[in-house]
C-alpha cells in the first residue's frame, strides 16, 4: 500500500494530494483509534490483487474514514472473493458527505463472488453527500452491504443505478444483482437497481434486521 495508518494514527488528505498507480491499496487503515479524513485530492488507478480481501482505493479495518471531498476513482480489486473496488469498510465507520467514487471495479477470478464495485461495507456506512457512479462488480455495482448498518440520508448524495446512462453503476451477474445497491440481510436479499436520488432515504440494519425505503426484496 502507499499509505498505512496504524494505531492512534490520523491521515488528512487535501486538494492537490494524489495516491496513484500502486500495485496494492492506496490507503490501508489497520489499528485502534485510527482515522482518515479526505477533504480533497485523488486516490486513483491503484490495484489490489490477492486470493481474498479488497479495497483497491481504501481499506478500512476498524477505525473511521470520513470523505468530505476528493475523488476515489479507477481502482481495481482482482480476487477470488474480493470486495470494494473503491472502498472496503471492514468493521469500521465510513461517512461520505461529499466527493466522488467512480470507475472502480471488482474482478472475481473463478468465484461467483465479487461485490461492491464502488463500496463494500461490513460495518457502518452513512452517505449524506457526494456521488457514486460508473463502478462495476458482479453484485452491488455501486454499493454492497454485507452486514452492519447502512443509511443513505434524504439530505444528499446520489448512487446511480441501471437508469443512470453514462453514470450508471453496473452489476453483471443478473438483472437483480443490485446495479445501485445489493444487500444480504438475514436470509433475504435486498437490492436496488435504479438510481437513488439525493432526496431519498434508504436504510438497512442487520441487528435487528430492518429495511426502510424503496428497496426490492426477494427470498
Amino acid at each position: 500500500m502507499l499509505v498505512k495508518v496504524n494505531d492512534d494514527g490520523k491521515l488528512v488528505m487535501k486538494n492537490g494530494a494524489k495516491l496513484t498507480n500502486n500495485q496494492n491499496r492506496g490507503v490501508y487503515m489497520n489499528g485502534e483509534n485510527t482515522s482518515f479524513v479526505m477533504d480533497g485530492g485523488e486516490i486513483t488507478q491503484n490495484k489490489y490483487s490477492n486470493t481474498v480481501g479488497g479495497g483497491g482505493g481504501v481499506f478500512v479495518q476498524r477505525g473511521s474514514f470520513t470523505m468530505n471531498g476528493g475523488k476515489i476513482s479507477d481502482n481495481t480489486v482482482e480476487s477470488n472473493s474480493g470486495a470494494g473496488g473503491g472502498v472496503s469498510n471492514d468493521l469500521g465507520i465510513f461517512a461520505m458527505t461529499g466527493g466522488e467514487i467512480s470507475g472502480n471495479k471488482v474482478i472475481a477470478w473463478d468465484n461467483p463472488a465479487g461485490d461492491g464495485g464502488g463500496v463494500s461495507s461490513n460495518g457502518t456506512f452513512t452517505m449524506s453527500g457526494g456521488v457514486i457512479k460508473g463502478n462495476s462488480a458482479r453484485y452491488g455495482g455501486g454499493v454492497q452491504i454485507h452486514s452492519g448498518v447502512f443509511e443513505k440520508t434524504a439530505s444528499g448524495g446520489i448512487i446511480y443505478g441501471s437508469n443512470g446512462g453514462e453514470n450508471a453503476n453496473t452489476a453483471s451477474n443478473n438483472a437483480t444483482s443490485g446495479s445501485a445497491i445489493y444487500v444480504y440481510s438475514n436470509g433475504a436479499y435486498v437490492h436496488r437497481e435504479t438510481t437513488v436520488s439525493a432526496s431519498e432515504r434508504l436504510y438497512v440494519s442487520h441487528d435487528p434486521q430492518t429495511n426502510e425505503g424503496a428497496w426490492e426484496v426477494y427470498e
